[in-house]
């Protein structure tokens, strides 16, 4: 077993009982899917409040198109973006080739321009 998934197990076993292989949270795919649609509608409500509070017409397709399975490629882009190796990333998200691993990754515009511009000021260009 690779060295940081012992390092989960050990943390996971010092929260609760349990067995190692059993699941971290006791919830049922749809108690999830349940949840995640709930946490949207809130959030869609809340944008529409503070829209009108802000004297502005909200937007209908605030959040329309996410999607559970969205959040997955969220996480892999984000441990990226904090220092994390794709083959650290691809531990954790489960993904076992860097084919499909690399259809997950959402790197944003503006964290390229400012990793660009870092190895472009320390003289790393390239040329």
């Amino acid at each position: 077993m690779p060295q940081n998934r012992l390092r989960c197990v050990a943390i996971l076993l010092e929260i609760g009982p349990g067995k190692p292989e059993d699941p971290v949270f006791n919830l049922a795919k749809h108690n999830v899917r349940a949840a995640f649609d709930a946490a949207k509608r809130r959030a869609r409500r809340a944008h529409t409040r503070d829209c009108k509070n802000a004297g502005k017409a909200p937007d209908p397709k605030f959040l329309a198109n996410l999607r559970f399975h969205d959040l997955r490629a969220e996480g892999v882009t984000t441990m990226l973006e904090a220092g994390l190796t794709p083959a650290e990333v691809m531990e954790f998200s489960g993904h076992k080739t860097m084919h499909v691993f690399l259809g997950y990754t959402r790197f944003r515009k503006l964290e390229l321009a400012r990793k660009l511009s870092e190895r472009n000021e320390g003289g790393k260009s390239g040329s």
